[in-house]
C-alpha cells in the first residue's frame, strides 16, 4: 500500500528531522458533533440570536439551537473561549461544551441489502 499524498486533506506530511510535520499548525480532524449547554435561551429569537452568534465562530460548519443549548457540528479546532465571546454577546452563557461521538446506526437482523 502506497503511503497517502503529502496534499492529502486528513493528513499531515512527513515530519523531518523529528520536528512536527504541521508545525505546530491545527491538525485538520474530520467534522465531529459537540453539544453546548446554554443558559439565557429563554425564547425563540434568543435561540435564533444564539445561531447566528455561532455561525460566526470559526470551526462551526452548522448549529441546531433549541431553548435547552445547541448540538454543533465542528471542523478542525473550536476555540472554547472564541464560543463563549461570541454567545456572550447575545446575551447568553455556556454551561458546558461536550463533545459526543458519532454513532452509526444498526440495523436489526433481517434488515438491510443482505438480510
Amino acid at each position: 500500500m502506497e503511503p497517502p499524498a503529502p496534499d492529502h486533506p486528513r493528513r499531515a506530511p512527513p515530519a523531518a528531522d523529528g520536528e512536527s510535520a504541521t508545525g505546530g499548525a491545527p491538525f485538520n480532524l474530520p467534522p465531529r458533533r459537540v453539544f453546548v449547554y446554554l443558559d439565557g435561551l429563554v425564547a425563540v429569537h434568543a435561540a435564533r440570536a444564539a445561531h447566528t452568534a455561532l455561525a460566526a465562530v470559526p470551526g462551526v460548519r452548522t448549529a441546531e439551537v433549541t431553548l435547552a443549548g445547541a448540538e454543533l457540528e465542528v471542523e478542525g479546532v473550536l476555540d472554547e473561549e472564541a464560543l463563549r465571546a461570541a454567545l456572550a454577546l447575545v446575551g447568553v452563557t455556556v454551561r458546558v461544551v461536550e463533545a459526543r461521538p458519532r454513532r452509526l446506526p444498526l440495523l436489526a437482523e433481517g434488515e438491510g441489502a443482505w438480510g
